[in-house]
């Protein structure tokens, strides 16, 4: 080199290296809120099939809505930790596993199971006083819905991450 300024850095192309740049800063910050995500995900799905066999355990019959659910989130967390790292494919079968997981979450709430359940046991739980049936559906509930709200975060921010980190093809 003769000391001067070297090829490509002669300031013209700035705009394009600072576009760039923000672009792999928000995919790197993009990676790490998703696996974040998928990492609670995955210690949800392991909590929903718990609450599924402590269910099981103690005579109720299987909430098939929630096996399914468990059965595509699990699969959907194994996706989306596999594409975080491989790439758009994978991270667009996660999120429709995803989607699909939330869709069988949605069921019971949608076809009024749960708020029938509910008012069933609330009225035995009148007239013997054992809370614990109330107790039990008011968790699964809850563990549901907060579910739902998981993975529909879980799914923006894959779909924001997947946008930063595929290259846009250039039109002629």
């Amino acid at each position: 080199m003769d000391g001067g300024r070297p090829v490509g850095t002669d300031g013209y192309d700035f705009a394009y290296r600072m576009t760039i740049e923000d672009r792999y800063k928000r995919a790197a910050e993009g990676r790490v809120a998703l696996r974040r995500l998928v990492s609670v995900q995955a210690l949800l799905q392991i909590l929903k099939a718990t609450w599924a066999c402590l269910g099981a355990l103690n005579g109720d019959t299987p909430n098939i809505e929630l096996v399914t659910s468990c059965a595509f989130g699990g699969a959907a967390v194994l996706l989306g930790t596999l594409g975080i790292k491989g790439g758009a494919k994978l991270l667009r079968f996660y999120i429709l596993l995803t989607m699909i997981a939330v869709v069988l979450s949605l069921v019971p709430f949608a076809s009024g199971n749960y708020i029938g359940k509910w008012k069933d046991n609330w009225e035995y739980l009148q007239v013997t006083g054992d809370y614990q049936r109330i107790l039990y559906l008011s968790l699964e509930g809850l563990l549901e819905l907060i579910g739902i709200l998981l993975q529909l975060v879980a799914v923006l921010t894959a779909f924001s991450f997947m946008k930063n980190v595929t290259h846009r093809k250039k039109r002629d």
